[in-house]
């Protein structure tokens, strides 16, 4: 397993909006653009999710920008997602929520989560991450 981290280049960002899916919840603790969502059912509002627990190894979606406890989070539901080191990865390798909370990873962690994949972007700008909220139920 290998943590796909945040660039220190690029700043998460939604590649092409107008064909992505975005919605805005409050957060329920302090959250980094770029980490991995889900809803805390004892809140309703957004939390960490994490592949170590069937409770919190859900993907609602990735958080957009920083957060603190409730204030409104966008999170990409669906869509492509710039601001990734992804070049030690193939094109159409799988993402997964990693065991460490918000996190992405190479490997799936105790509880299977597929996040998204990678996918080609330009050839200026190389790789970058479809999500797809769906992927654990659909496609994985």
């Amino acid at each position: 397993m290998t943590a796909i981290s945040l660039s220190s280049t690029e700043t998460v960002s939604v590649i092409n909006p107008h064909n992505a899916e975005i919605l805005a919840f409050p957060a329920g603790t302090t959250i980094t653009a770029g980490q991995v969502v889900y809803f805390n059912t004892s809140t309703g509002k957004l939390a960490l999710a994490d592949a170590d627990s069937a409770g919190t190894a859900q993907v609602r979606g990735v958080a957009l920008r920083d957060a603190s406890a409730n204030q409104e989070c966008p999170i990409l539901i669906r869509g492509l997602l710039a601001g990734y080191v992804l070049t030690s990865l193939s094109y159409d390798d799988r993402a997964y929520l990693s065991g460490t909370a918000g996190g992405l990873d190479t490997a799936a962690g105790s509880v299977s989560v597929v996040v998204g994949r990678v996918v080609y972007r330009s050839s200026l700008q190389g790789k970058c991450l479809y999500v797809d909220t769906n992927w654990g139920t659909q496609y994985a």
